[in-house]
């Protein structure tokens, strides 16, 4: 790929959260090697906060490209000094530190155009692998999000509703306003509640999606089915499996659900390929399993915040039957 025509792409994912770790760190770079790379970028910051993005998907990237090759080329080396003083705080401090290794959190405003003309923002928010960030919002609602997740919510959330999507894990405490229920949107559920507090796990490559009742009440939505409820009491979980379609309810220790908030890695019943896709949100680590045996086996326990990822591995390891060794970032488990 041609040198200019690789960068377009980092941008692009970048604007659209779809950038991989290797791929944050190589645009990191490009960053910090130039004033005009950070002007462009601002300039581009600017764009897509006010952009309609299109109804297809397929059709921003195109879009992206028209609106920005211009760019390329246009600030002379001589005035970088002053384009680096009219810098926004936004490009100055985020553009950069979002794409850090261990950074907590990422917010930005997106502009989009509603279908009936009316220009909307919305405020995203992402926890990197690694990391946990809590969120504030207009109500004085909190959120916790997990490593790997993501929130998004309008620019007029509390007007007249209270609506979030999330993508990944949250922890929520929901201040209660009968007037306004709280929604949250994920792939295929929808959590209804007036003011309470919960835990929602909807990471995209689980199996299943599961919400878990601290305390007060939700009632559950299938998103393809939202004319019938599922009221939910406290330590109760629903969990919907995602291939099989199917719904269960159970009764549940709910304060083992929302352990990560203090760092606990915590397992029931486990396989070990669920416990590595914990494993490498929390410790930002690939992890590629080449042992049958390992895949098979089901764990449960669980480690403190302190522990380092070479601890745990060796703790669930008792009977010492595996090798571990890393290949290009990649944590490669094998039978001794």
């Amino acid at each position: 790929m041609e040198t200019e025509e690789l960068y377009w792409e980092l941008l692009f994912k970048y604007f659209s959260g779809s950038l991989s770790h290797a791929e944050k760190e190589e645009l990191l770079i490009w960053l910090k090697e130039k004033e005009e790379h950070r002007y462009l970028m601002d300039k581009m910051s600017d764009w897509w906060a006010v952009a309609h993005v299109p109804l297809f998907k397929s059709d921003l990237e195109a879009d992206f490209k028209a609106y920005f090759h211009f760019l390329i080329g246009s600030v002379p080396e001589k005035q970088t000094k002053q384009i680096h003083r009219q810098l926004n705080v936004w490009i100055q401090a985020a553009a950069i530190l979002l794409l850090l290794i261990g950074v907590g959190v990422s917010a930005f405003f997106l502009g989009r155009n509603s279908n009936d003309g009316e220009k909307l923002a919305y405020t995203e928010t992402f926890a990197p692998n690694g990391s946990q960030t809590q969120i504030l919002l207009p109500d004085s609602s909190t959120v916790l999000l997990n490593s790997g997740s993501f929130l998004k919510y309008r620019s007029d959330y509390n007007d007249s509703e209270r609506k979030v999507e999330l993508r990944g894990e949250a922890y929520f405490e929901i201040q209660s306003n009968p007037e306004k229920p709280f929604i949250v949107y994920s792939d295929k559920l929808n959590v209804k509640v007036k003011g309470t507090t919960f835990n929602v796990k909807a990471y995209e490559e689980e199996e299943t999606i599961d919400v878990v009742l601290i305390s007060g009440k939700v009632n559950i939505q299938l998103a393809d089915n939202q004319q019938e409820d599922i009221a939910l009491s406290p330590n109760q979980k629903i969990s919907y499996n995602k291939k099989e379609e199917k719904t269960t309810v159970s009764v549940v220790n709910s304060a083992n659900s929302i352990l990560w908030t203090k760092g606990i890695l915590y397992f029931y019943e486990k396989t070990f390929p669920e416990i590595a896709r914990e494993l490498e949100r929390k410790y930002d680590t690939d992890i590629e399993i080449r042992s049958k045996s390992l895949n098979r086996e089901v764990f449960t326990g669980s480690f403190s915040s302190d522990y380092t990822l070479d601890r745990v591995l060796k703790e669930i390891d008792m009977d010492n039957k595996y090798k571990y060794t890393f290949e290009n970032r990649t944590l490669i488990i094998t039978d001794k």
